[in-house]
């Protein structure tokens, strides 16, 4: 039984048969860094302020979303959800010189908290912030997880890589603990750990899988 017999057995349906395929995901993968989260501070007044170049980078991944979806839907398919993944979050939200202090989750919750508006501002629900890649950044990943429910994050584990296991194994536990308490939590019952999960290395860049999708931390892309 050829493709082509069955493209014929196809067309041949009714039109509401034809099109039974639905897209589950358009991603787009952007690239961030640190510096693209920064404002002017000394600024007199708000017109001064620059736009933070995040936001302009989630813009034009919102304009191709709508583009790729309009072209999608114009051919008849439905698109379910429209996502957006990053590179590491390593990369970007968190203070390296200072890891694991105070200031450092300041910098960590700010930074989630400015990209989750943002993501709100153009309706985009899903968003997955690439892995962490050692000890320190999976300690971050409930912060993650409870930070939005946009959010998504991994682990990056290698073979034979115990402390990076160890240290997942440990975030997972805690964010089965988030929501506790609270019925009305989109955290209950431990469902955090649908946007959370551990990695091996062979989960390349540009797979649209959450929660493991991720952007290269040199290029952008679509899938």
């Amino acid at each position: 039984f050829s493709l082509i017999a069955m493209s014929k057995e196809i067309d041949s349906l009714p039109y509401v048969y034809q099109k039974l395929f639905k897209v589950r995901t358009v991603t787009a993968f952007i690239r961030f860094e640190a510096s693209d989260f920064e404002i002017t501070e000394n600024a007199t007044n708000n017109d001064d302020k620059k736009t933070p170049a995040f936001r302009q980078k989630v813009e034009e991944c919102f304009q191709l979303l709508n583009s790729a979806q309009k072209g999608f839907t114009d051919e008849g398919y439905e698109v379910q959800t429209l996502r957006i993944a990053t590179n590491s979050f390593g990369e970007w939200a968190c203070d390296a010189s200072s890891a694991g202090s105070s200031s450092s989750d300041m910098v960590l919750k700010n930074r989630l908290a400015m990209l989750d508006q943002c993501l709100d501002d153009y309706d985009v629900n899903f968003c997955a912030l690439g892995p962490a890649r050692n000890v320190q950044e999976i300690g971050l990943c409930p912060t993650i997880v409870e930070a939005s429910p946009r959010f998504s994050c991994s682990a990056n584990i290698d073979a034979c890589d115990v402390q990076n296991a160890t240290a997942a194994a440990n975030a997972i536990l805690k964010i089965s603990t988030l929501g506790e308490g609270d019925p009305q939590s989109s955290l209950a019952g431990g469902i955090g750990n649908f946007r959370f999960c551990a990695a091996a290395s062979c989960c390349v860049p540009f797979i649209p899988f959450f929660p493991a999708a991720k952007c290269d931390s040199n290029a952008s892309g679509i899938s």
